[in-house]
Protein backbone atom coordinates (compact mmCIF):
# COMPACT_ATOMS: atom_id res chain seq x y z
CA UNK A 1 0.00 0.00 0.00
CA UNK A 2 2.70 1.83 0.72
CA UNK A 3 4.91 1.72 -2.65
CA UNK A 4 1.45 2.32 -4.51
CA UNK A 5 0.89 5.23 -2.54
CA UNK A 6 4.51 6.68 -2.91
CA UNK A 7 4.20 5.85 -6.79
CA UNK A 8 1.06 7.83 -6.82
CA UNK A 9 2.76 10.86 -5.35
CA UNK A 10 5.79 10.28 -7.71
CA UNK A 11 3.78 10.37 -10.69
CA UNK A 12 1.61 13.27 -9.51
CA UNK A 13 4.65 15.27 -8.99
CA UNK A 14 6.27 14.49 -12.49
CA UNK A 15 3.20 15.45 -14.62
CA UNK A 16 2.92 18.70 -12.29
CA UNK A 17 6.62 19.56 -12.62
CA UNK A 18 5.97 19.22 -16.42
CA UNK A 19 3.41 21.20 -16.99
CA UNK A 20 5.25 23.36 -14.83
CA UNK A 21 8.11 23.76 -17.10
CA UNK A 22 5.91 23.93 -20.30
CA UNK A 23 4.55 27.12 -18.88
CA UNK A 24 7.89 28.38 -17.48
CA UNK A 25 8.42 28.26 -21.47
CA UNK A 26 5.20 29.97 -22.83
CA UNK A 27 4.63 33.84 -23.01
CA UNK A 28 4.02 35.72 -19.45
CA UNK A 29 0.43 35.92 -18.61
CA UNK A 30 -1.26 34.72 -21.72
CA UNK A 31 -3.69 31.74 -22.33
CA UNK A 32 -1.33 29.29 -23.13
CA UNK A 33 0.50 29.48 -20.47
CA UNK A 34 -2.42 29.86 -18.23
CA UNK A 35 -3.84 26.47 -19.35
CA UNK A 36 -0.59 24.83 -18.32
CA UNK A 37 -0.49 26.06 -15.23
CA UNK A 38 -4.11 25.04 -14.71
CA UNK A 39 -2.77 21.13 -15.82
CA UNK A 40 0.00 21.38 -13.35
CA UNK A 41 -2.82 22.52 -10.38
CA UNK A 42 -4.74 19.86 -11.37
CA UNK A 43 -1.99 17.30 -10.79
CA UNK A 44 -0.80 19.02 -7.70
CA UNK A 45 -4.23 20.56 -6.39
CA UNK A 46 -2.70 21.47 -3.02
CA UNK A 47 0.43 23.76 -5.01
CA UNK A 48 -0.81 27.48 -3.53
CA UNK A 49 1.62 29.33 -5.79
CA UNK A 50 0.27 27.76 -9.30
CA UNK A 51 -2.52 28.88 -7.93
CA UNK A 52 -1.56 32.38 -7.11
CA UNK A 53 0.39 32.34 -10.74
CA UNK A 54 -3.17 31.43 -12.57
CA UNK A 55 -4.71 34.29 -10.79
CA UNK A 56 -2.12 36.42 -11.76
CA UNK A 57 -2.36 35.26 -15.28
CA UNK A 58 -6.27 36.18 -15.37
CA UNK A 59 -5.91 39.34 -13.48
CA UNK A 60 -2.96 40.50 -16.02
CA UNK A 61 -5.17 39.60 -19.12
CA UNK A 62 -8.56 41.38 -17.32
CA UNK A 63 -5.95 44.16 -16.73
CA UNK A 64 -4.64 44.78 -20.23
CA UNK A 65 -8.38 45.57 -21.48
CA UNK A 66 -9.62 42.52 -22.78
CA UNK A 67 -13.12 42.39 -23.82
CA UNK A 68 -14.35 40.39 -21.01
CA UNK A 69 -12.35 42.29 -18.40
CA UNK A 70 -14.60 41.84 -15.78
CA UNK A 71 -14.94 37.79 -16.12
CA UNK A 72 -11.30 37.15 -16.35
CA UNK A 73 -11.26 39.68 -13.01
CA UNK A 74 -13.67 37.49 -11.26
CA UNK A 75 -11.77 34.32 -12.84
CA UNK A 76 -8.69 35.76 -11.07
CA UNK A 77 -10.76 36.53 -7.51
CA UNK A 78 -11.30 32.60 -7.58
CA UNK A 79 -7.67 31.38 -8.22
CA UNK A 80 -6.95 33.95 -5.39
CA UNK A 81 -9.45 32.63 -3.05
CA UNK A 82 -7.62 29.03 -3.77
CA UNK A 83 -4.57 30.60 -3.16
CA UNK A 84 -5.41 32.18 0.07
CA UNK A 85 -7.34 28.86 1.46
CA UNK A 86 -4.30 27.30 0.91
CA UNK A 87 -1.78 29.35 2.60
CA UNK A 88 -3.38 32.37 4.37
CA UNK A 89 -0.37 33.47 5.87
CA UNK A 90 1.15 35.17 2.36
CA UNK A 91 -0.73 38.69 1.76
CA UNK A 92 0.07 38.79 -2.12
CA UNK A 93 -3.50 36.62 -2.78
CA UNK A 94 -5.21 39.34 -0.60
CA UNK A 95 -3.43 42.01 -1.95
CA UNK A 96 -4.50 40.63 -5.75
CA UNK A 97 -8.14 40.41 -4.66
CA UNK A 98 -8.46 43.68 -3.62
CA UNK A 99 -6.49 44.70 -6.96
CA UNK A 100 -9.34 43.01 -8.54
CA UNK A 101 -12.57 44.26 -6.83
CA UNK A 102 -10.82 47.67 -7.50
CA UNK A 103 -10.62 46.73 -11.44
CA UNK A 104 -14.28 45.60 -11.09
CA UNK A 105 -15.57 48.48 -9.45
CA UNK A 106 -16.33 47.42 -5.92
CA UNK A 107 -14.23 49.78 -3.41
CA UNK A 108 -16.48 48.40 -0.36
CA UNK A 109 -15.99 46.73 2.86
CA UNK A 110 -14.53 43.38 0.92
CA UNK A 111 -12.02 45.56 -0.52
CA UNK A 112 -11.20 47.20 2.12
CA UNK A 113 -11.04 43.92 4.01
CA UNK A 114 -8.83 42.33 1.68
CA UNK A 115 -5.95 45.23 1.90
CA UNK A 116 -6.45 44.86 5.36
CA UNK A 117 -5.25 41.22 5.45
CA UNK A 118 -2.30 41.71 3.32
CA UNK A 119 -0.86 44.03 5.45
CA UNK A 120 -1.20 42.52 8.14
CA UNK A 121 0.62 39.89 6.64
CA UNK A 122 3.43 41.89 4.72
CA UNK A 123 3.31 45.28 6.96
CA UNK A 124 6.80 46.24 5.69
CA UNK A 125 6.63 45.07 2.25
CA UNK A 126 7.01 48.51 -0.07
CA UNK A 127 5.31 46.58 -2.88
CA UNK A 128 1.99 45.69 -0.68
CA UNK A 129 2.43 49.15 1.14
CA UNK A 130 2.38 51.25 -2.64
CA UNK A 131 -0.52 48.98 -4.24
CA UNK A 132 -2.62 50.02 -1.09
CA UNK A 133 -1.14 53.49 -1.98
CA UNK A 134 -2.89 52.53 -5.82
CA UNK A 135 -6.18 51.22 -4.05
CA UNK A 136 -6.92 54.83 -2.43
CA UNK A 137 -5.86 56.98 -6.08
CA UNK A 138 -8.57 54.84 -7.27
CA UNK A 139 -10.55 56.26 -4.50
CA UNK A 140 -9.90 59.74 -5.23
CA UNK A 141 -8.46 59.81 -1.78
CA UNK A 142 -5.46 61.77 -2.53
CA UNK A 143 -4.03 62.43 1.05
CA UNK A 144 -4.89 58.47 1.96
CA UNK A 145 -2.51 57.31 -1.02
CA UNK A 146 0.31 59.94 -0.28
CA UNK A 147 0.70 58.85 2.73
CA UNK A 148 1.18 55.20 1.61
CA UNK A 149 3.61 56.28 -1.02
CA UNK A 150 5.33 57.84 1.76
CA UNK A 151 5.35 55.01 3.80
CA UNK A 152 6.46 52.62 0.90
CA UNK A 153 8.90 54.87 -0.73
CA UNK A 154 10.74 54.91 3.10
CA UNK A 155 10.53 50.86 3.51
CA UNK A 156 12.67 50.91 -0.17
CA UNK A 157 13.30 53.70 -2.37
CA UNK A 158 15.27 51.74 -5.14
CA UNK A 159 12.23 49.50 -7.64
CA UNK A 160 9.34 51.43 -6.15
CA UNK A 161 8.20 52.63 -9.36
CA UNK A 162 4.60 52.52 -8.22
CA UNK A 163 5.20 54.77 -5.31
CA UNK A 164 7.80 56.80 -7.43
CA UNK A 165 5.61 57.42 -9.94
CA UNK A 166 1.91 58.10 -8.54
CA UNK A 167 3.30 60.34 -5.02
CA UNK A 168 4.17 63.18 -7.56
CA UNK A 169 0.63 62.80 -9.08
CA UNK A 170 -0.91 62.87 -5.47
CA UNK A 171 0.64 65.77 -4.33
CA UNK A 172 -0.37 67.95 -7.99
CA UNK A 173 -3.61 66.86 -6.95
CA UNK A 174 -3.91 67.82 -3.46
CA UNK A 175 -2.00 71.26 -4.06
CA UNK A 176 -5.01 71.46 -7.46
CA UNK A 177 -7.59 70.99 -4.00
CA UNK A 178 -6.09 73.29 -1.97
CA UNK A 179 -5.82 76.34 -4.69
CA UNK A 180 -9.51 76.34 -5.12
CA UNK A 181 -9.25 75.97 -9.02
CA UNK A 182 -11.34 73.47 -10.92
CA UNK A 183 -10.47 69.77 -11.02
CA UNK A 184 -9.90 68.32 -14.43
CA UNK A 185 -10.70 64.26 -14.50
CA UNK A 186 -7.41 62.16 -14.31
CA UNK A 187 -7.33 58.81 -16.26
CA UNK A 188 -5.37 56.59 -14.52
Amino acid sequence: AVTAYLANQESRRTDETRWLARAATLPNYSPERTAALEKAFACEPQNFETAYEIGECFRIQSQNGEENFATLAKTALDWYARDIQLNSHDGYGFLRTGWCLDLLGQHGEKTKTAYREAEVRDPNGYFTVANIGWHYVQMHDYAAAQEWFTRSLKLSSEHNQIARNYLPICEAKLADQASGRPQLPFIY
